[in-house]
């Protein structure tokens, strides 16, 4: 009894893992996340994104500068010439007499600053770059979501193309049972020797619309591989889109799009300047450290002394703290903020107009799905009709009772609705996925797929 209630486990489990395994749309749609260059471009910059909170940090943490600098100058003291140093390059004290002989003179100093106290600041500046990545990664999803959606589509316009090539195909085999059939007959003097004629234009018509179908097909498989962004194989086969219809569900309760997510942070990030700009009016308190020591080949006394001054005889020290108050930066951030709170209400409205279409989009999304689902059933019922036709006049012709032309009317009128039928039921996934994107939740259109 412990065996049997194991094996029963054991199959349940299997049928609920297969059950659950990811269909093809949706391991295509993972790779495309992964391999697609503009999504992978659109992930690094919010990574960049994000690494900018730590450059923030990064300023404000103590600071630690050295330096070192070794110069031959004239004799006299040359304090006031350009130097690309932050150093006074030291040659010696003021001298009475305008000497241009050279001598040696070097320096090292290093300084040490600490923004200890921001009153906000900083804190205002690492808000503003934590909402500016969430910008970003809105950005990251909203590509890979239109991205996934292209893809969706391009997809199902390849499965369609397959179908199609097989609705082609059988036409094909048709048109050369009819010429098979019209070349016994002509031999036998049942009918005249233009029909075998006709039915070979006939076939080659057959041929070439084959061809043109099997063309296109390759076309899109094309297409799809770019959207995924690697070389893929696959074998086209009937999915979900061939086998069944989806269900008409007026249930909107999908995920927030990622076009809405996108203009919130957009908001929020505008809000964020705001805050900055209010706080940049409040004081800096920084404290500094410094260490000096110089050299110098000419002693107070004017003296030379050669080499000397490749080596220190005098050291500096200093501590003291700095508070910085910009006292009239008030009226100046003032216009600032104006200026700021008119990009604030200019995102706001782009927010409340995208959430306006996208609710009339859903409107008319719903509308085209139930007409699509209704429109399945009326190409069916002209398939139907249509094959009766097709197989009526084909007995008549065998017959000898109606010509070649009604044979031919038969055949195309049944290839027409043989292709109707077809896409009608891919336009029904169509606006599925307009829906799904209308949503901007891809799962209510993938998860159909299973």
């Amino acid at each position: 009894m412990k065996y049997y209630y194991t094996c029963i486990f054991f199959i349940v489990s299997t049928v609920y893992s297969f059950g659950q395994s990811p269909s093809i749309l949706e391991k295509l749609i993972e790779q495309s996340n992964k391999y697609y260059a503009a999504n992978k471009a659109a992930s690094l910059r919010t990574l960049a994104a994000e690494a900018q909170v730590e450059v923030i940090r990064n300023q404000y943490k103590p600071q630690l500068q050295a330096a070192y600098q070794l110069n031959y100058a004239t004799y006299n003291n040359i304090t006031g010439m350009v130097f690309p140093s932050f150093i006074t390059p030291i040659s010696g004290p003021p001298a009475i007499n305008n000497s241009y002989s050279g001598v040696f003179g070097s320096a090292a100093a290093l300084l040490a600053k600490w923004d200890v106290a921001t009153f906000g600041y900083q804190k205002s500046l690492l808000k503003q770059a934590a909402t500016q990545a969430n910008v970003f990664k809105a950005k990251e999803l909203l590509q890979q979501f239109r991205q996934n959606v292209q893809l969706c589509s391009t997809y199902l316009d390849w499965l369609l193309a397959n179908r199609l090539i097989k609705v082609y195909r059988n036409n094909l085999n048709r048109v050369d049972t009819a010429l098979q059939l019209s070349s016994a007959l002509t031999q036998k003097g049942l009918r005249p020797g233009t029909d075998s004629a006709s039915w070979s234009s006939e076939y080659a018509k057959a041929r070439v619309l084959l061809e043109q179908q099997e063309k296109s097909a390759k076309t899109l498989f094309i297409q799809l591989q770019q959207f995924v962004g690697l070389d893929t194989n696959l074998v086209g086969s009937d999915t979900a889109l061939l086998n069944k219809l989806p269900g008409f569900s007026a249930e909107n309760s999908a995920l927030q799009s990622p076009e809405l997510q996108a203009l919130q942070q957009e908001i929020e990030n505008q809000k964020s300047g705001i805050t900055v700009l209010q706080q940049s009016k409040k004081p800096l308190l920084s404290l500094y450290g410094t260490g000096y020591a110089r050299g110098s080949d000419v002693e107070a006394t004017n003296d030379v002394k050669a080499f000397q001054g490749l080596y220190f005889q005098r050291y500096n020290y200093g501590v003291g703290a700095q508070l910085s108050i910009p006292l009239f930066e008030g009226s100046r951030t003032k216009v600032k903020i104006s200026q700021q709170q008119q990009l604030v209400n200019a995102a706001s409205e782009d927010y409340s107009l995208m959430q306006w279409q996208l609710q009339k989009e859903t409107e008319e999304a719903d509308t085209t799905l139930e007409s699509a689902i209704g429109i399945v059933s009326l190409t069916q019922s002209q398939q139907q009709s249509a094959s009766f036709l097709f197989n009526a006049i084909t007995a008549r012709y065998k017959a000898g009772l109606v010509s070649y032309a009604d044979v031919v009317l038969a055949q195309q009128q049944l290839i027409q609705a043989e292709s109707d039928v077809e896409k009608s039921r891919w336009e029904v996934w169509k606006a599925l996925l307009y829906k799904a994107s209308v949503l901007g939740d891809l799962t209510f259109f993938t998860k159909q797929f299973q």
